[in-house]
């Protein structure tokens, strides 16, 4: 690595330790530079490039694999401060495809979510209040869900959801007219009592209208025969009766069937 001045004094050079670079500037005991810069930041050993970068122009490209405090790994230029000599990561810039379907601007990825650039405008009249929690009710919402629910203001029945109470439902998201994202829990008609909708459950799909003196008792299994059902299949059980005859169930032997779900005369729900 070629000599290198110290960016803080502007008069020593940079001696390379033990785990760290130091400058030479001591002309006595009570002038002594006290730059440092180390040799690993984020659980990352710096490469004579990157060390050279830092000292000469402040920054580094961008480096992957940098880690937290906690493991979890992040890419991120490594920025020098000059004046204190601290290092820190200098996150890059990364947005969304989908603009903002409210204001039009651009969609910012940030740590806690995916925020319309407008969002962190001061002035309450150019403020856009489009914000979308990289966790929701429990459930890591990833950058291809949320450019769903930018794109079509819903997304798709999704699983994973955890209530204040500790159970389990399905959800689609949507985007209200006012930026707020609110849950939709119905996936279609009940066919049993047309008066409820059919929701998902821990371990069911079942009918809103379960409680009072007409309550309806009708559910459907998420798994029937070893196959998971999914929300596209209930929909299609519920409006026809049954589905198309498909793969991936399998008998008690554990051997691979194919077949049809299908409502029975008592309301039940079985593979045919």
């Amino acid at each position: 690595m070629k000599k290198l001045t110290c960016p803080m004094c502007g008069v020593g050079t940079l001696l390379k330790g033990g785990n760290a670079f130091v400058c030479t500037h001591a002309p006595d005991l009570e002038h002594i530079c006290q730059f440092r810069l180390y040799k690993t930041y984020f659980d990352h050993t710096l490469t004579d490039d990157e060390v050279e970068a830092l000292i000469t122009t402040g920054a580094t490209d961008i480096i992957s694999g940098l880690k937290k405090k906690d493991g979890t790994p992040f890419s991120a230029a490594l920025a020098l401060n000059k004046e204190t000599g601290g290092v820190s990561p200098k996150m890059e810039d990364r947005f969304l495809e989908s603009a903002c379907p409210r204001c039009g601007g651009r969609v910012k990825i940030i740590s806690k979510g995916y925020a319309c650039e407008k969002y962190f405008v001061e002035k309450d009249a150019e403020k856009c209040p489009v914000f979308i929690a990289t966790t929701i009710a429990g459930r890591t919402i990833d950058p291809a869900e949320a450019e769903e629910l930018l794109r079509d203001k819903k997304t798709d029945i999704l699983d994973g959801f955890t209530s204040s109470a500790g159970k389990d439902f399905m959800a689609r998201l949507v985007l209200t007219e006012d930026g707020k994202v609110e849950f939709d829990s119905n996936i279609c008609a009940c066919p049993k009592c047309g008066q409820g909708n059919i929701r998902g459950g821990g371990k069911t799909y079942y009918c809103s209208n379960y409680k009072g003196d007409d309550k309806c008792e009708f559910f459907i299994w998420k798994q029937i025969n070893g196959k998971n059902v999914t929300p596209g299949m209930v929909t299609e059980l519920c409006s026809n009766r049954s589905t198309k005859v498909m793969k991936g169930f399998k008998t008690k032997e554990g051997q691979a069937i194919e077949r049809a779900l299908a409502i029975m005369p008592d309301w039940s729900v079985k593979a045919i």
